[in-house]
């Protein structure tokens, strides 16, 4: 739903520049402070992970301290500050307002365990692509990102103590679904829903800048299709709560596999269920659920916020 009533204490040009100069400032800031704690603390942790060598306890411990001021000023920093200083109603441009249709609590992450199976497929498209002779410079250099990406995430999910799980789905669920979500659906959508006048465009824009963001082109399309499918989240309910509550049970999710893996009561060839030749089917028919849960859930936002609008 569009917002209404917002007060831009600044013309959109100049709010343009504002909230790009935060936004840049406050990630860079953020790779210093995690840059610093690193080099603090142990000057080899970032040649070990180089090296593929095995961390310590103490030293994988700095690793997620420093992920963690990473995430916050990166992130959360900048969406409250742009909002508060840009916007009368900071809470409304954020889009912090109460859930109305408390039973998508259970129809999201329905919806997103129907959907995982479809997106195994999209995963393993995407990590398929070869590129032509002529980039295979380029290849070769996205993917040694990408699996440095899967080596340092790899990295900070090793533990098999519960202590361990609890702080890791804090620090890669719950933290990175709040700032991100604030940053890219309450801030960067929210503002290019006014600028572009078409919430459409809005919501495609940032969910591109929150896949592009990652730097991992061998995961895009399917963070692209997710940040999609947060975008229209946050459109149809109103709130921002909504998305993040998906973000992090997808994150927690994953984090969950891993830890379960890590014990070894999980195969890793879960991470792959519905890509085989004879799983497809029931990728395309949980598809096909996922789609009418989702019917459902639009259906009852719009009746929520309709309902409220008349009320106001």
């Amino acid at each position: 739903m569009q917002q209404q009533g917002l007060s831009k204490k600044y013309g959109f040009h100049k709010t343009n520049l504002i909230i790009i100069f935060i936004s840049l400032f406050c990630f860079l800031f953020g790779q210093f402070v995690s840059a610093l704690i690193l080099h603090a603390f142990d000057l080899s942790i970032a040649e070990s992970l180089l090296n593929h060598a095995e961390l310590s306890s103490k030293e994988i411990n700095v690793l997620k301290l420093a992920q963690f001021f990473s995430a916050l000023l990166s992130f959360v920093l900048p969406s409250v500050f742009c909002a508060y200083l840009l916007y009368d109603n900071w809470k409304s441009q954020l889009r912090i307002t109460k859930v109305n249709y408390k039973s998508s609590f259970y129809l999201i992450p329905l919806f997103l365990l129907l959907i995982m199976p479809f997106m195994n497929i999209i995963i393993q498209w995407n990590e398929s692509i070869v590129f032509p002779d002529s980039l295979r410079d380029l290849e070769l250099a996205l993917r040694a990102s990408e699996d440095s990406s899967q080596l340092f995430i790899k990295t900070l999910l090793q533990g098999t103590g519960v202590f361990t799980l609890i702080i890791n789905i804090l620090l890669i669920g719950a933290l990175p679904a709040l700032g991100e979500e604030l940053f890219f659906r309450g801030l960067l959508q929210s503002h290019l829903n006014d600028y572009f006048k078409n919430p459409h465009i809005g919501i495609f824009i940032s969910a591109f800048l929150f896949s592009a963001i990652h730097f991992q082109f061998y995961g895009f399309f399917p963070r692209l299709i997710l940040g999609l499918i947060f975008g229209y989240l946050v459109y149809f309910s109103g709130s921002i709560w909504t998305t993040v509550f998906a973000h992090l049970f997808n994150n927690a999710l994953a984090v969950i596999v891993v830890y379960f893996q890590n014990l070894g009561k999980i195969s890793e060839e879960v991470e792959s269920f519905g890509t085989s030749s004879y799983e497809i089917i029931y990728s395309f028919v949980c598809l096909a659920l996922a789609v009418f849960v989702a019917r459902s859930l639009i259906i009852n936002f719009k009746k929520r916020n309709k309902i409220i609008n008349l009320v106001d």
